[in-house]
């Protein structure tokens, strides 16, 4: 099937529909309806662009191999393209046809196994090649100010993966439904192709998305990105009561607990008097007091995977599923069984209502799309997980991490667009050639930057901590001025991890003055190789400023000076 849609009256998208299917012990191919099944296409003209939709009615019970549109597209040496990433750690940036996206396959397979760096990001869906690149959602190609946005209106029910095969200049869409066994109606494929300017695109495509409405910009604390897992009752206190001023959220990360999983099970070497003492004096400081949990994995070690092993969900050789190697190695739990969801609404709902956070930072969500459900996408998993945690948690701000991003749109009030960040810039030299979901603060504030549009529209974007102390980081003077900037001008939490009362007044000073770009309007990016201009409006003003992304500084920024 030839499908024929105009995205705008300069330009005709021509695209071929490909449904492969198994019947029986017969895998079948068809581009068009047949005594299997009928193949309905819809196109609508849109403001900038059409709206295309394909679905599939089976007339016979049979299982999805792969849904497939291809158009035949040119790359020149100028094309730049952003995809978007599959989830919030993943990689996103603009490329341009001399990059590459490295995969997995060039690391030993003890490698791979020993740290299950497969399970982190989308090496399982996707697929990877010389000169392929590919993206999750949405992402555009772009032409100096002209932008051609696709984006799917579909990813509750089936991830939409695009492709740019530079080798064979072709665009690819596929809808994520491998494995699916299909015996009624089914939308494949809902997307917006789109042309215009970026804020043309932007906001059209963004409308149609679901909405969270008005949230409180958070500026506060985590205790992350200090002490990691190594806190105590002393060193929270000490922190929370250094914080004078403005701040609205102080949150307890990973570390409170025994292991993972045994989120009620509080180690009280590290907290002798419980959660309880440090959740009042945070409520005594007039903030709100949250807490991290990873909802839907636990540990080997855990007490929950000692009395519960069942609890783990199997792949179709019986083992048991990794969410991937941190701790002690951890394992995805079986969301559909019914003593699983409630061990999972236990912890939730005691942290709310006998604790009281109100504030819930959940991590590793990705884990609820790992396993391989034959009546389920994965993306409907991931959906489905996500409206069970909004269930638990009907009157609690939510902060998705670790999560696909099209899954949370309109259900977390925040979420985190980019990896964690690393002390030193870039990590260390030979994290480069792991997975896609690394510890890196170049990423994260590439991440940022090219995620800035889903902000305050679909969720508040969490950018990940700024840091500003001397001690504990390698981060230079000027590379954290500009990661606290751009955490600022593109996000709506502003986190650190910093015991403020240690900083220099030169760092306080900086964190007031970043702190105004959070009202910054009018924001446009212009990428130029490695350099990304920015402008602003601030109070009226036009400011503009250019970062390094290769040294990680701003080479221009009017509004502090230089020491």
């Amino acid at each position: 099937m030839t499908i024929k849609t105009h995205v705008c009256a300069s330009r005709e998208v021509l695209m071929t529909f490909t449904l492969t299917y198994v019947i029986g012990n017969e895998k079948l191919t068809t581009q068009e309806s047949n005594h299997h099944v009928t193949i309905t296409r819809t196109t609508s003209s849109w403001q900038h662009g059409q709206r295309l939709t394909v679905t599939i009615k089976p007339e016979q019970s049979l299982t999805l191999v792969s849904a497939v549109m291809e158009e035949p597209l040119v790359f020149d040496n100028d094309t730049v393209f952003m995809l978007n990433g599959y989830q919030s750690w993943t990689e996103t940036r603009e490329f341009t046809t001399k990059d590459r996206m490295r995969g997995l396959d060039h690391l030993p397979r003890w490698l791979l196994h020993k740290y299950q760096l497969r399970q982190y990001g989308d090496l399982h869906i996707a697929k990877t090649g010389k000169r392929l690149f590919h993206g999750f959602t949405y992402g555009y190609i772009r032409n100096q100010k002209q932008f051609r946005l696709t984006g799917s209106l579909n990813d509750q029910e089936a991830f939409l993966v695009i492709y740019h095969d530079l080798a064979n200049s072709l665009t690819r869409l596929e809808s994520d439904v491998e494995g699916l066994v299909l015996d009624s109606s089914f939308t494949l494929f809902d997307v917006l192709f789109l042309e215009g300017t970026h804020d043309e695109v932007f906001d059209t495509y963004m409308r149609e998305l679901p909405q969270i409405g008005e949230r409180p910009v958070l500026i506060g604390y985590t205790s992350w990105y200090n002490y990691y897992q190594h806190i105590s009752e002393q060193i929270l206190l000490d922190d929370l009561d250094a914080l004078q001023g403005k701040y609205n959220l102080f949150q307890i990360d990973d570390g409170y607990q025994t292991y993972i999983g045994d989120w009620l099970d509080v180690n009280l070497d590290k907290l002798p008097n419980g959660l309880m003492p440090i959740k009042t004096r945070i409520e005594d400081k007039k903030m709100m007091p949250g807490i991290w949990l990873a909802p839907f994995v636990c540990e080997k070690k855990s007490r929950v995977y000692r009395e519960h092993p069942e609890w783990v969900a199997k792949d179709r050789q019986g083992r048991a599923i990794m969410g991937g190697s941190n701790w002690s190695g951890f394992m995805v739990l079986d969301l559909e069984l019914e003593a699983v969801r409630n061990h999972i609404k236990k912890a939730l709902h005691t942290m709310r209502h006998t604790y009281g956070f109100t504030f819930f930072k959940l991590d590793f969500l990705y884990a609820a799309a790992l396993p391989s459900r034959p009546h389920q996408t994965r993306a409907q998993a991931m959906h489905q997980a996500l409206l069970f945690i909004r269930e638990c948690l009907p009157d609690a701000y939510i902060l998705g991490c670790g999560m696909p991003l099209s899954s949370g749109f309109g259900l977390v009030d925040y979420c985190r667009i980019g990896p964690d960040i690393s002390l030193l810039f870039d990590d260390v030299w030979y994290m480069k050639w792991m997975h896609r979901e690394r510890i890196s603060t170049k990423q994260a504030i590439l991440n940022t930057i090219y995620r800035r549009e889903l902000d305050k529209r679909v969720f508040y974007n969490d950018p990940d901590v700024y840091l500003l102390r001397n001690h504990n980081i390698r981060l230079s003077t000027e590379q954290k001025e500009a990661l606290l900037v751009i955490n600022a001008l593109f996000g709506s939490v502003l986190l650190t991890s910093d015991n403020v009362s240690t900083l220099s007044l030169r760092s306080k000073t900086l964190f007031q003055t970043a702190k105004q770009l959070l009202k910054a309007t009018d924001k446009t990016v212009t990428q130029h190789g490695h350099m990304i201009e920015i402008s602003y409006v601030l109070e009226g003003r036009h400011e503009n400023l250019v970062y390094d992304s290769r040294r990680g500084v701003l080479t221009r920024w009017s509004h502090v000076r230089k020491d």
